[in-house]
């Protein structure tokens, strides 16, 4: 509790103000008593110089009689009975000495100076030709001006300049005058003395009074209210059994009890109040316990909640939606709830934001970043509800769940593809074998009739036939290629040869749908290390599509395909552009989307280009759509150039020197196909080699017993004992011809023989083959030591 400096009590404000009063009482009263008792002192001191004059001037007038009579006693006149001289020696003898008192003169009535207290000497040596305007200042002119009036009084009188208080008196019957000056510092001094103790009386008197009064009003007013303020001071403090005595019966009394009556009251509505405060307190304590847990619900919950008013505008948006779409609430609130749809999604959204049915709905929102994200809401209608009066929004995130499903959807196709290509694979490996043994037998057969015919018009037709076959061959090749999934074999690749091997596959489609082929492939392209299997679906699918793109469109179709290097880049660049309506700029950053694809229902699944894309960038490459010079669409693939590689040998070369007749060998053919076998008789027969055929594995087991062979020929599939069993089996017991055998097969692709392949290290001759083929191989399979 606070204490206040007394001047800040009631009682110090009335004192002071007291003696504020009383002093300026005292001072007008003093100042006007000061003046009155000065000038009262002020009469008084020019009185007393006035008798003191007077009394001089009679002094005088006696002294002159007397000597008058004793000196001339015949009745002569003092001046006539005196000279001047006598008598002014005389009269200066009667004036007081010079003294701070004042300043005695006696001078004539013409104003010459006979006797002055202050120059002695000076004056009697002069006597009665010294005139009083030597004096100086204003006393000589009110001198004489005093002395005309002073014929039966004594005069008195100040001279300001001089600051001098003075009275003249005539000396009768001499007709001379004494004057007497005193300082004016003198009579005032003289008259402020009365005044000074008047006033210092009148302040003791005024302190004594308010020393009583003080002491009064402490002990009957201050104190009472005192004690008073503390309690009040205390009961507003929150002290409610405060009290005060009762004991008085004046207006501080009633005052007390009329406090005590309050202070009750107070007690008792404190205490209701407090009661209610702490309902309240607990009631906002669990409305804030009730808010904060639904607020860490929402701020922390994988959904948001959001709620939207008739207008279709958010009114409250929960914070996960900064996590989920990049807005924060204040940025979304006030937003349309349509304004960031999918357009697609649009008309199948609006009526259920208008009556939701509260059954989940998809849909495609976008992203801050201007990504879509797919969204799942559940809506509740409170429009009605007045702490809501809008629609309950329950939105979750299901992006990765909808990306999931289509990639399960994608891979089921997928799998569904791989079965079916699995069992076409399975069947064209059939077909590829059957067909591949008689286009062996055509390919040798016309590359025999080429090399022996005698005009240049058979030639030319053997060439032609030869020539059709090897391209069936290669159709049959890369059909296989297509239709059976193998591991990636990265090797160098001819680019100009994987799209050449393409369109073979495709020309009469090409053909037949009226597309003209514009063919820019640069010569002495630089290889890139590629799996050419891969790269040549990709080349399908291009090439697929153009044709699909152009095949709607009238007029001319003209598919262009270039290929140049880009030294300075050190890469091999393909594009593909067709004639065709082109894409349009809304769908040209979709068109790499998996499932996405503007062709009618049968015509494309939508994977052809995002399967190409992955292939070109597991090559680290790039597939893009680039700007074709007219309408059509133009796609570009770059690819990482390999290095210059050194030309493979020429198997003419090799041949040359293999094919010697001193080298002959004995080589045994083993295949079921008999015109195969004999081919293969007809080849090697020429070079020396002594050829022995036999058409099953346990035939050719039976020759290996029977008589030494340096090289073994063998057709993979054969019925009874085939190619890997026979390989097996001579191993065993002829170990020496483990590394002189070559294995014949019309199916390299099939996974039997490329196990084998790879486990033996064996060589194959593909079918269809040419001799030069054959023969470089034979040679080089003789060159390898016998184990």
């Amino acid at each position: 509790m606070t204490t206040h400096p007394f001047l800040r009590t009631l009682t110090g404000k009335i004192l002071l103000r007291l003696a504020g009063g009383g002093a300026v009482v005292l001072l007008l009263t003093s100042v006007f008593g000061t003046y009155v008792l000065y000038r009262q002192a002020e009469e008084q001191a020019l009185q007393r110089l006035a008798d003191m004059v007077v009394e001089r001037a009679r002094l005088a007038q006696h002294v002159l009689h007397h000597t008058a009579e004793t000196v001339n006693p015949l009745g002569a006149t003092p001046v006539e009975a005196w000279t001047p001289y006598q008598s002014a020696d005389f009269l200066i003898r009667m004036l007081p000495p010079p003294s701070g008192m004042g300043r005695h003169m006696l001078f004539m009535g013409d104003g010459q100076l006979i006797a002055d207290s202050t120059l002695g000497d000076a004056v009697w040596k002069d006597v009665g030709r010294y005139p009083l305007s030597r004096l100086g200042g204003d006393l000589p002119d009110a001198l004489m001006a005093a002395a005309s009036d002073a014929y039966g009084d004594v005069r008195t009188g100040f001279s300001p300049r001089s600051d001098v208080y003075f009275a003249v008196a005539r000396i009768e019957r001499a007709g001379w005058y004494i004057a007497t000056a005193v300082p004016g510092a003198s009579i005032r001094a003289q008259a402020w003395a009365p005044a000074l103790w008047a006033f210092g009386l009148g302040l003791l008197v005024l302190l004594g009074l308010l020393l009583i009064f003080s002491r009064v009003l402490r002990r009957h007013v201050a104190a009472p209210l005192g004690v008073l303020t503390l309690a009040a001071e205390r009961l507003s403090a929150g002290d409610t059994s405060v009290r005060l005595p009762e004991s008085r019966d004046d207006e501080l009394g009633r005052l007390g009890a009329a406090f005590n009556h309050m202070a009750g009251n107070v007690a008792e509505r404190d205490a209701a109040l407090r009661e209610d405060k702490r309902q309240i307190e607990m009631a906002l304590t669990s409305l804030r316990m009730t808010e904060e847990r639904w607020r860490a619900m929402t701020d922390n919950a994988s959904d948001f909640i959001a709620v939207v008013n008739e207008q279709g505008v958010f009114r409250y948006v929960s914070p996960p939606v900064e996590r989920m779409l990049g807005f924060t609430p204040e940025e979304m609130v006030g937003r349309g709830a349509l304004s960031l749809l999918h357009p697609d999604d649009l008309d199948r959204i609006r009526p259920r934001l208008a009556n939701p049915t509260g059954i989940p709905s998809q849909f495609r929102y976008r992203h801050k970043d201007n990504r879509w994200r797919v969204l799942e809401a559940v809506g509740r209608n409170l429009r009605d509800h007045p702490a809501v009066l809008g629609l309950v929004l329950n939105v979750r995130d299901v992006t990765e769940t909808a990306h999931a499903e289509e990639e399960l959807a994608r891979q089921r196709d997928s799998l569904h593809q791989s079965e079916k290509l699995s069992a076409l694979g399975g069947l064209l490996a059939g077909v590829a074998h059957e067909l591949n043994n008689p286009l062996a037998v055509v390919v040798g057969r016309a590359s025999q009739l080429e090399s022996d015919a005698e005009s240049m018009a058979d030639r030319n037709t053997a060439a032609k036939i030869r020539q059709a076959a090897e391209r069936c061959a290669r159709i049959v090749k890369t059909f296989l290629a297509m239709a059976r999934r193998q591991e990636s074999v990265r090797e160098p690749v001819d680019l100009n040869k994987v799209i050449n091997d393409a369109l073979d596959v495709l020309t009469y489609t090409l053909r037949s749908g009226g597309v003209t082929l514009d063919l820019q492939l640069a010569p002495n392209l630089p290889p890139v290390l590629a799996d050419a299997d891969q790269l040549g679906q990709v080349f399908m699918n291009l090439f697929t599509n153009a044709h699909q793109a152009m095949a709607s469109r009238p007029g001319t179709r003209v598919l262009k395909i270039a290929s140049h290097a880009v030294p300075d880049q050190a890469k091999v660049q393909v594009t593909v552009t067709d004639s065709g309506p082109g894409i349009s700029p809304e769908l040209r950053s979709r068109i790499f989307e998996p499932f996405f694809t503007t062709k009618a229902v049968g015509e494309g699944t939508g994977v052809g280009l995002s399967v190409s894309l992955g292939i070109v960038q597991s090559h680290n490459g790039t597939l893009r759509l680039g700007d074709a010079d007219g309408d059509g669409a133009c796609f570009v693939l770059s690819l990482p150039a390999l290095r210059s590689m050194a030309p493979r040998p020429n198997g003419s070369a090799t041949t040359a020197s293999a094919h010697d007749p001193r080298h002959g060998a004995r080589i045994l053919v083993v295949d079921d196909e008999v015109d195969i076998a004999e081919i293969l008789r007809d080849i090697l027969t020429p070079a020396g080699h002594r050829i022995t055929l036999t058409h099953n594995g346990l035939d050719a087991l039976r020759r290996l017993d029977a008589e030494p062979f340096d090289l073994v020929l063998t057709d993979l599939k054969m019925p009874g004992l085939d190619g890997p069993a026979l390989y097996a089996e001579l191993s065993r017991r002829h170990p020496h011809l483990a590394h002189r055998v070559i294995a014949i097969t019309g199916d390299t692709l099939g996974s039997t023989a490329r196990e084998f392949v790879r486990t033996s290290q064996v060589p194959v001759i593909d079918k269809p083959f040419e001799p030069n083929d054959v023969l470089t191989r034979v040679a080089a399979q003789l060159a390898v030591p016998v184990g």
